[in-house]
């Protein structure tokens, strides 16, 4: 019957206007989720390039604070080196000192020795041989000094290479991890 063809017809048609409107709305989506990637592709590649700029700044920061370490253990290391100097101004004045007033203490008592008799001249003696002694003492005693005063400057000498090559390793390190990073960087770009 004509009706019956009429409405398989319409059907027909409605079909096809339905399979055309879901093709039309299919490839809207895919334009949408093209437009979405893309997106995310530049959103990505500008996180990345971000990152790779921090990875630069914070390079050079580093690097930077490597050298003023390396500056200011310099520094500290030389005042340390004056400060030994003086030490062992302060020691030779010292020592110095000492032996004026052991050698000029010597010249007044032979000189009362001369004129004394008796027990003065004991007292006399005795006085001697204790300020030997004790010039003797004194003179021990700022040997141990300057012993020590080079032992404190020879780990001073000690330490500072040790912290120089620490710091230089920690440098090189850090030069490291960097070209590591970079190469990393140019392998997402490249993807």
């Amino acid at each position: 019957s004509l009706q019956q063809l009429g409405g398989a017809g319409l059907q027909y048609r409605q079909f096809f206007e339905d399979l055309a409107q879901q093709l039309k709305q299919s490839r809207i989506g895919r334009e949408y989720q093209v437009e979405d990637v893309q997106r995310q592709y530049q959103r990505g590649m500008t996180q990345l390039g971000w990152s790779e700029t921090d990875l630069g700044i914070n390079f050079g920061r580093q690097m930077k604070s490597f050298t003023y370490a390396l500056q200011d253990m310099t520094t500290n290391f030389q005042r340390g080196q004056t400060g030994f100097g003086w030490q062992r101004e302060q020691l030779a004045v010292q020592g110095s000192q000492q032996a004026l007033q052991f050698g000029w203490g010597m010249e007044d008592i032979d000189e009362a020795m001369r004129y004394s008799t008796g027990r003065e001249r004991r007292r006399l003696s005795r006085q001697r041989e204790r300020q030997t002694i004790q010039y003797g003492m004194g003179v021990e005693q700022l040997g141990r000094q300057e012993e020590q005063l080079g032992q404190r400057e020879k780990w001073a000498e000690e330490d500072f290479a040790k912290e120089r090559s620490r710091l230089e390793e920690k440098r090189i390190w850090a030069q490291d991890d960097y070209n590591k990073e970079k190469d990393r960087f140019d392998v997402r770009r490249a993807w």
